[in-house]
């Protein structure tokens, strides 16, 4: 299972080159001049798309989003603490996110909430609590940290309840360890046909399109989107497992999409290694 993170970092890092760009037909024309994966992020490739937000100037080639951060971190606070709670997580993230911390780079919402309660107590403020209740690809974090240690999906969600209370990912989960399950024995499609019945009710149907549907745009333009929330994001990494027949055909797709590659990536990287080898070049960004 230690596959599953080393492959979810790899993917993550591999498309932090155009993370946030949401023009799929500049992205697919950049693609035809080169790969996409792997880049260094730049200033003026992010102006040039038009609609684009250039959250990482800071990053270079090989890093991870905010959200691969997280996994390292938390990763890390496994192995050191299996029994770690998910009051620990929280004031794990906020050591690296509060002025002062160690962590350089954007922060999401629930990061900036959790800093703003954290202060709020530290000074006595009369300022209201901030209700963690996020929607965000954050929330499968915890799944694939702990699925990479053979803790339980039950497990990760204890902790990912350190930010969310939406129940969806309790069957997101589900779903994710059936395909964990039945991809190496029937392979990537079938198990996606599998396991889209423990998908949650509101994803049944833009799951069954993923499928059914090779034009990705059309796809993304009726069924998805491009966003980093779970009712946009769950749908969109199966499509592109669905449609693509290699670990780096896979990764190259979700960053020709744009939108939250790198959190996509996460998923995608983590469930195409089960299904074919990683090339011995990405290892690099382990």
């Amino acid at each position: 299972m230690k596959t599953l993170f080393t492959s979810g970092i790899i993917g993550n890092a591999a498309a932090m080159g155009f993370n946030w760009v949401y023009n799929m037909p500049y992205l697919e024309r950049l693609a035809k001049e080169q790969s996409l994966l792997f880049q260094q992020p730049d200033p003026a490739k992010y102006k040039r798309a038009g609609k684009a937000y250039f959250a990482y100037p800071h990053a270079n080639v090989g890093d991870v989003s905010v959200q691969g951060e997280i996994a390292r971190w938390l990763n890390a606070a496994l192995e050191a603490n299996p029994a770690l709670t998910k009051e620990q997580y929280q004031e794990l993230l906020f050591e690296q996110f509060k002025p002062g911390g160690d962590y350089v780079g954007y922060v999401e919402s629930y990061g900036k909430q959790l800093v703003i309660n954290k202060l709020s107590e530290q000074v006595k403020a009369t300022l209201p609590n901030l209700v963690y209740n996020d929607d965000q690809m954050v929330g499968l974090v915890p799944y694939w940290v702990c699925r990479s240690q053979s803790m339980t999906k039950e497990r990760a969600w204890e902790l990912a309840q350190a930010f969310t209370s939406i129940l969806d990912f309790i069957d997101v989960y589900a779903m994710m360890d059936d395909l964990l399950d039945l991809i190496p024995t029937v392979g990537l499609r079938q198990a996606i046909k599998q396991a889209a019945v423990k998908a949650p009710v509101s994803m049944r149907i833009p799951i069954q399109k993923a499928m059914d549907l090779t034009n990705t745009l059309e796809f993304i333009t009726n069924h998805s989107g491009t966003a980093c929330h779970i009712p946009h994001a769950i749908p969109l990494i199966l499509h592109i497992l669905y449609h693509t027949n290699s670990f780096t055909e896979a990764l190259e797709k979700n960053t020709m999409i744009g939108g939250a590659s790198c959190d996509r990536g996460f998923s995608i990287g983590a469930l195409a290694s089960l299904a074919y080898d990683v090339p011995s070049e990405f290892l690099e960004y382990k």
